[in-house]
């Protein structure tokens, strides 16, 4: 992420710059529909296997993965929280597995230890693109439109974040089963 003391005073050319340099490295990664991974802990002394998938319910994704056990058998998979936006298993040029995932505030890798790394994040949650009252009991309440370079800022960050998503669905259908 571009390093800015105060993300919310980034111009939409920083955004934009920042939001480049990380399609530029997410189109490095690779995106199978799962990913074993040969070496894992999987307690005390035990090494064994790890498989990543992702799972697909009502437009939502979830990240799972499921161990063996020190016999070489799979156990149980393990599914996370349902989660909006989009995911995928990914594996990045530096061999760390993962899942990709690009939601409406920010776009990075979850790892399987659900530690990750934010790889941009949106600056706003939201916009406010009109000035508007509001009349509550006795009182209004008004609320100022954000400034043009703000709201510009925010569709940028957007775009790019559905550009990553469009270019990983269409390069690779296999890991999006649960997206139109």
């Amino acid at each position: 992420m571009v390093e800015v003391a105060d993300r919310k005073t980034m111009t939409w050319e920083q955004l934009r710059d920042e939001l480049t340099a990380v399609g530029q490295k997410v189109r490095q990664f690779k995106f199978p529909g799962e990913h074993i991974i040969e070496d894992y802990p999987i307690g005390g002394r035990n090494r064994g296997m790890c498989k990543l998938t992702v799972e697909w319910k009502k437009g939502k994704w979830r990240p799972v993965s499921q161990t063996t056990n020190k016999f070489g058998v799979w156990c149980k998979p393990k599914a996370g929280t349902y989660r909006g936006g989009f995911g995928a298993v990914c594996v990045p040029p530096e061999g760390y597995a993962g899942w990709f995932y690009a939601d409406d505030h920010s776009v990075g890798i979850l790892h399987v230890a659900n530690k990750g790394i934010v790889l941009s994040e949106c600056p706003w949650q939201s916009v406010q693109r009109q000035a508007s009252s509001t009349k509550i009991s006795e009182d209004t309440y008004h609320a100022e439109a954000d400034p043009r370079a703000v709201i510009k800022a925010f569709d940028i960050w957007q775009q790019h974040r559905r550009a990553m998503r469009d270019n990983i669905i269409h390069n690779h259908p296999a890991t999006t089963p649960g997206v139109e």
